[in-house]
């Protein structure tokens, strides 16, 4: 079971009518399907300013209607700048503050190296339901959000 996740209102998440430089637009195709007590969050595009939105979206949607958590496959994005980590870490906070999990299962080399550069790889990719990863996430996210 495949389903396209859909914009709570018009507009949110939408595709910029023109791409860099007015050529093709860039969107965010995300498909989404349950299993086991699951969802899989499946991602291609490029995550940036224009696209964050709709895959933070794309994931709180998810994470409210599973009742373990959320897997993220992100092998089809070939770029993930900070806004669309910060969209992860958002969701992750949020699954831990709901009993659940958010994890990154597959990442291409680019979001790799955004993970490991930004030390949110082993927090993003391994099951989050210990304690002492609680205590790791929190200190984490008080770390980014400290000047």
């Amino acid at each position: 079971m495949s389903s396209q996740i859909q914009p709570s209102h018009p507009g949110a998440g939408a595709a910029p009518a023109h791409g860099p430089g007015g050529g093709p637009p860039c969107g965010l195709h995300i498909t989404s399907y349950a299993r086991g007590g699951r969802v899989t969050v499946v991602v291609g595009g490029e995550i940036d300013l224009d696209t964050a939105p709709q895959l933070h979206h794309a994931l709180t949607n998810s994470l409210r209607r599973s009742p373990g958590g959320v897997d993220v496959d992100l092998g089809r994005v070939p770029f993930c700048d900070c806004t669309g980590l910060n969209a992860l870490l958002h969701a992750r906070r949020y699954a831990l503050a709901h009993g659940k999990t958010l994890v990154v299962r597959n990442a291409g080399t680019a979001v790799t190296r955004l993970l490991t550069v930004t030390r949110t790889l082993g927090p993003l990719t391994s099951d989050a339901g210990s304690p002492a990863a609680v205590v790791r996430q929190r200190r984490l996210e008080a770390a980014v959000s400290s000047p």
